[in-house]
């Protein structure tokens, strides 16, 4: 007999909460998880740039800004931990 899975199931499943990223006291950049197209596109994407713009969605102008000028590690860090909260590496998501 064939396995049956319920898609209810998976959408119970699937509540990751947003990435916050505190850039100062007063301000707080939410990074929503991305949707089913995204993580489609973000698997074909071959460039850094292009994978970082998806994961960060309409926040990626912001978060630009915060690190194009910084050391190539920041972003490395910042992309890793992207990833790890939204279930992407393999790791347990954050939220």
């Amino acid at each position: 007999m064939a396995a049956e899975y319920d898609f209810d199931a998976y959408l119970a499943e699937a509540r990751a909460l947003p990435f916050k990223l505190r850039v100062s006291k007063d301000e707080v950049i939410s990074i929503d998880p991305p949707n089913a197209e995204t993580m489609l596109l973000i698997d074909e994407a071959t460039t850094a740039r292009r994978t970082m713009a998806l994961l960060c969605g309409d926040q990626w102008k912001r978060v630009h800004e915060l690190v194009k000028d910084r050391d190539g590690k920041i972003i490395e860090k910042l992309a890793g931990d992207l990833r790890d909260h939204f279930g992407l590496s393999g790791n347990s998501p954050g939220g």
